[in-house]
């Protein structure tokens, strides 16, 4: 078997995308030492030395940290996103419903 095989095997697992299968490719290889010929490459880049991008490279407290602190900095710049603007149509009746609303 090689990693590709093995990488297929997981992807035909259910509820197992390709992310998933390659995170535990690296996980089977990093911690368990299952590691047939071309698992590395197999695993793409969550088997990267000294990027702590997944729960494959957890082995302890201090290294779960620095996963979370990644994936955090990972979703800052989602949160600072702009809110998606009304189409002018919408924005025009909302700004008149409102200026009607404090007419008598």
């Amino acid at each position: 078997m090689s990693g590709q095989d093995l990488l297929k095997r997981l992807n035909e697992l259910p509820g197992f995308g390709s992310q998933k299968s390659q995170i535990m490719v690296a996980l089977l290889g990093e911690q368990l030492g299952v590691r047939p010929p071309g698992w590395r490459e197999a695993s793409g880049i969550y088997c990267e030395d000294g990027v702590f991008r997944s729960v494959a490279d957890v082995t302890g407290p201090d290294s779960l940290e620095e996963v979370r602190a990644r994936k955090n900095e990972a979703r800052t710049p989602r949160v600072h996103r702009a809110q998606p603007r009304l189409s002018s149509f919408w924005n025009d009746q909302l700004v008149g419903q409102a200026s009607t609303k404090g007419a008598v």
